[in-house]
């Protein structure tokens, strides 16, 4: 199937009216699914195993009480792993051993995979020629913006309820599961943002991504200066 045939032929409405700009969203949205479906599949599996697989090693790492406690005194006096994984506010249970070890890797992850899929769909596609092809008949202006953000967003959000829902099921308590969750959502949907507008500012999806992996960067280094950095009281 090709790509002009995912977007059928409907007259195509003015810009200046309501919904003009983003014309032809939801045929783009399905071109984009099938183009990504292994790429997305692989990273969203990425996601969510790494906490399930964290918790259910958790009783194996840390069989009694003593352990546990010896544990959360190693990593409250070790700077390093303080700026690697951030502070341990609770290593006594499988859901906040879980927060702490792998959290702060699949946001990492999800960043990063976020701000991919939409520089890959925006700029990428743009300075391919695919898009300005498509824009010329049958497209609106944002569409191609608007449906990788969509996209991004639905992928972080299967993400996040497979997280949650795989969390409960090891008996993890409801409200951790579902922060636990819906943190990978929102990390993908804000660098997700960070992509949208990595792209506008450059003319090469090169130059995009790097603006987008800086940011990424940046962030992963204030947050890890932070935690590492002894609190003032």
């Amino acid at each position: 199937m090709s790509t002009l045939s995912l977007v059928k032929d409907e007259p195509r409405p003015r810009d200046s009216t309501s919904g003009g700009a983003a014309f032809g969203v939801r045929h783009l949205m399905r071109l984009q699914l099938r183009r990504d479906r292994w790429w997305w599949s692989i990273w969203a599996l990425v996601l969510v195993m790494f906490p399930l697989a964290t918790v259910g090693a958790y009783d194996s790492l840390y069989p009694t009480a003593a352990d546990r406690a010896g544990a959360t005194a190693d990593v409250a006096g070790n700077p390093s792993l303080l700026a690697i994984y951030g502070p341990a506010y609770d290593l006594s249970t499988p859901g906040g051993f879980t927060s702490w070890r792998v959290l702060g890797f699949t946001a990492t992850v999800a960043a990063i995979v976020g701000m991919l899929a939409v520089v890959r769909h925006t700029r990428a596609e743009e300075e391919s020629g695919r898009l300005e092809l498509l824009r010329s008949g049958v497209l609106g202006r944002h569409a191609s913006l608007v449906a990788a953000l969509l996209t991004a967003l639905a992928w972080g959000a299967l993400a996040g309820v497979l997280t949650a829902l795989g969390m409960l099921g090891q008996g993890e308590p409801a409200t951790g599961s579902v922060l636990t969750g819906a943190a990978t959502t929102l990390t993908v949907m804000v660098f997700a943002g960070v992509g949208a507008v990595a792209a506008q500012l450059t003319e090469s999806s090169r130059a995009a991504r790097g603006i987008g992996g800086a940011v990424v960067g940046a962030a992963y280094l204030v947050r890890a200066i932070g935690d590492s950095s002894p609190s003032v009281s």
